[in-house]
């Protein structure tokens, strides 16, 4: 796990993509409606873990 998270890290730097959602300009308060549209994105059908507003909004919180 270390590994991956070390890699992933790496590909973000590398691609010059933001550490957190502060950094571009997302406040807390934008985080429900985000949540809320994500839950709705067919995307979320292929993730395994089921994927729900509750769970999009946890992931962005962890974001943030």
């Amino acid at each position: 796990a270390f590994r991956l998270a070390e890699r992933l890290e790496t590909l973000r730097r590398t691609g010059g993509l933001p550490e957190s959602l502060r950094q571009v300009q997302i406040e807390k308060t934008d985080l429900p409606l985000l949540a809320a549209e994500a839950a709705q994105q067919w995307t979320g059908n292929f993730n395994p873990r089921q994927w729900t507003e509750e769970g999009a909004l946890e992931v962005y919180q962890t974001a943030l």
